[in-house]
């Protein structure tokens, strides 16, 4: 909602922090902005008190009319930096399912709320970046690959409700580079929200995997480089 209001240039979407932990967003929001594009923004389906109501609403917002759209996840690292958080990529997954034609659906994702220094360690770091990003592959080969990109962690909006901020270029470079998508909205099948639970666990799992997959390979190149290193002593010493 924040990233909205900023490419709206108002505060027309609530933003901000909840008093019960739940989300603000609680039904899909259609604002024009003066761009003369229209955003929209929904509920996530965290909240298993909420989630029914959510999907109902994203469903809505996927049938709200025949056009063009430019469909963007908002998604957050979980602890440590390391991957997204596993129900964001199930949610994605959820989502993109309920769309016809998903293997051929562009979509952009936006890593949100990166603190400085993370956000200098994905920078500077194409080994990091990648593992951080690798949970996207997760989402199978029935999707394209996702474009990507991290926006920084906002101080001045901590704890703030409805509060505006001036849009980092990187981001409106990005959403304007996103490839359009027409969706039929006859052809919008229901999110089966009842699953999220079991794919977020699948998620984990397969994050999991990737992680000891990437563990493995570090392994061997150091064995490898270790090798070669006593080789080239040996042949000196010879």
């Amino acid at each position: 909602s924040c990233l909205l209001n900023a490419l709206c240039g108002s505060v027309v979407f609530k933003s901000g922090v909840s008093e019960n932990g739940s989300g603000l967003t609680d039904r899909l929001q259609l604002q024009e902005g003066p761009d003369g594009v229209v955003y929209g923004d929904t509920p996530g389906l965290d909240d298993p008190d909420m989630r029914k109501l959510a999907a109902e609403e994203i469903s809505k917002a996927l049938k709200s009319g025949e056009g063009t759209y430019k469909l963007v996840f908002v998604v957050t690292l979980a602890p440590g930096g390391r991957k997204v958080r596993p129900a964001d990529v199930a949610t994605m997954k959820l989502v993109l399912n309920a769309l016809p034609n998903k293997e051929h659906v562009s979509f952009g994702i936006v890593v949100n709320q990166i603190p400085n220094a993370l956000q200098r360690r994905l920078t500077d770091s194409t080994e990091y970046r990648e593992s951080s990003v690798g949970s996207f592959s997760v989402l199978g080969e029935d999707y394209p690959t996702p474009s990507y990109t991290f926006y920084p962690q906002i101080p001045e909006l901590d704890y703030k409700n409805d509060k505006l901020h001036v849009p980092r270029p990187s981001l409106l470079a990005f959403v304007d580079s996103l490839a359009p998508v027409v969706v039929e909205p006859d052809k919008v099948q229901e999110i089966d929200y009842r699953t999220l639970e079991e794919v977020t666990e699948d998620v984990e799992k397969l994050q999991k995997e990737l992680k000891n997959a990437r563990s493995r390979n570090a392994f061997a190149e150091g064995a490898g480089n270790a090798a070669g290193g006593v080789g080239a002593v040996l042949a000196a010493l010879g």
